[in-house]
């Protein structure tokens, strides 16, 4: 089994989906600025542990809501969310396949693997073409709900996916 981290095309580029790595980045950023204008060393301080708290309570929040989730196994359409996953013990099944759209072996092999997991919800993201998805997602009954990982505001959207995940 390949890392977690990785897709089938490579590493997995949506760091950002993981508020853990969120914090990890901030603090990366805060310590660049302070190095580089030491006399706002405190503000950076300061705005980054407010931020830290934001996104603590960010993930207090996702970690509740899938507290007493029975499934853990979602499926997407482009593998966005693989570090989400990750911190949250959750598995993503790609119907997308080595960056390119999936094969109808590997489309067969999605329906199958939704059906097992009894799946019935598809994930897509407005900047891929759907039809793929949508086909999947009549074959088991699901419904198809469009995620945006790269929005702007990413708290709401962290929040947002959340709520469609649960």
């Amino acid at each position: 089994k390949h890392d977690e981290h990785e897709q089938e095309h490579g590493t997995d580029p949506h760091i950002w989906t993981s508020p853990e790595n969120v914090k990890t980045i901030s603090r990366t950023i805060s310590n660049a600025l302070s190095d580089k204008y030491p006399e706002n060393a405190t503000l950076f301080k300061n705005n980054l542990e407010k931020f830290i708290c934001r996104i603590d309570s960010l993930d207090f929040h996702i970690r509740n809501e899938f507290a007493d989730t029975s499934s853990n196994t979602f499926m997407i359409f482009h593998p966005a969310l693989g570090y989400y996953a990750r911190d949250y013990h959750l598995e993503q099944l790609s119907i997308e396949f080595e960056g390119k759209s999936p094969s109808p072996a590997h489309m067969k092999k999605m329906v199958d693997a939704a059906n097992a997991n009894n799946i019935k919800t598809v994930f897509v993201q407005s900047q891929f073409e759907t039809s793929k998805a949508k086909a999947v997602a009549k074959e088991i009954g699901a419904e198809v709900v469009s995620i945006d990982p790269l929005a702007e505001n990413w708290f709401n959207e962290m929040y947002t996916l959340t709520a469609k995940m649960k």
